[in-house]
């Protein structure tokens, strides 16, 4: 199918400068004009969002959608951190979805669970994260451009902000001129965020993922609840050390570029840590084990709700 590139058709052209792997189109995309002026608007935009509350922060390896009719007071919907990941925003007519994506593998299966809970029409898209780098980034542009090609849905691409497009030059390394985004339900658009809160249990969140290489919708729509259903993983007091290290170990040990990682990534790692060496599945969920709930409250956090009926 023809994607459509801000609602102006875009024609796979000849790129003599791409690579020699049937990504000519994607490289046609990103260095088209109408792209290249997106992408200048987005990342030079100086009005960035303080994203402090009344926000749905989706983290690595998850997706999740809001509906415009029944928002559950949630004023923005994003995530940050998308290095060599990317964020995605799929924006139907009565409903957006965020994802973070974290690798090529995943994006036939994320999309599928989305588009299954999204009404049909045009979708609009806005993409951002990743950068000049062959190794990581750019797997996942293109396996996000063959998916959106070969569709049989409709795609309005109105921002592919990666690889070149998202990258600056300094001494001699590439680094990713912005990681985050943040949809805002009442602009119908996005922006650059500064997050001052990013919700809860992000340690057993992320423990969640990586015991999965399924992608996981942690927003109920119906109740406005963040629900994290139980799942098995173990205490390890072994990785207690981890939850102390320095900087420079984690960085060496845990990251792919270490230049460009989030300043807060180092501490996301002690804390995920610190979690898997005092924490396991019964300490978490109880037992019988039942799901971990939380509910936004009228200053626009979340709440952990206690004795909440069993039926979620």
């Amino acid at each position: 199918m023809v994607i459509s590139l801000n609602n102006a058709d875009h024609q796979n052209e000849e790129d003599p400068g791409s690579y020699n792997d049937n990504s000519q189109g994607l490289y046609s995309l990103l260095n088209s004009k109408t792209n290249i002026e997106a992408c200048k608007s987005f990342l030079h935009d100086d009005n960035s969002r303080i994203v402090e509350k009344h926000s749905l922060y989706v983290s690595q390896g998850e997706f999740s959608i809001i509906d415009f009719a029944t928002t559950h007071s949630i004023s923005w919907i994003g995530t940050d951190g998308a290095t060599t990941c990317h964020a995605v925003v799929l924006l139907g007519d009565n409903a957006v979805a965020v994802t973070h994506i974290d690798s090529p593998s995943s994006v036939d299966n994320v999309f599928a669970s989305i588009l299954e809970e999204m009404d049909g029409g045009v979708f609009s898209v806005f993409i951002v994260g990743g950068f000049t780098d062959e190794e990581h980034s750019a797997p996942i542009s293109k396996k996000l451009y063959r998916y959106f090609r070969n569709s049989p849905n409709e795609f309005s691409i109105n921002l592919w902000c990666t690889l070149d497009q998202n990258s600056t030059f300094l001494a001699n390394m590439f680094y990713p001129i912005c990681t985050d985004v943040v949809f805002s339900i009442a602009d119908k658009t996005v922006f650059k965020p500064i997050y001052k809160y990013t919700g809860p249990e992000l340690p057993l969140r992320h423990v969640k993922r990586y015991n999965s290489s399924r992608y996981f919708n942690m927003f109920d729509r119906r109740t406005g609840c963040i629900i994290i259903h139980p799942f098995e993983f173990e205490l390890n007091p072994n990785y207690l050390p981890v939850s102390v290290a320095s900087d420079k170990f984690i960085s060496r040990s845990f990251i792919y570029f270490s230049h460009c990682e989030p300043s807060n990534f180092c501490n996301e790692m002690r804390n995920l840590y610190y979690f898997l060496a005092t924490e396991n599945s019964e300490s978490v969920f109880g037992s019988p084990p039942r799901p971990v709930i939380y509910k936004m409250n009228d200053q626009g956090y979340w709440v952990k709700q206690i004795n909440v009926d069993s039926t979620f």
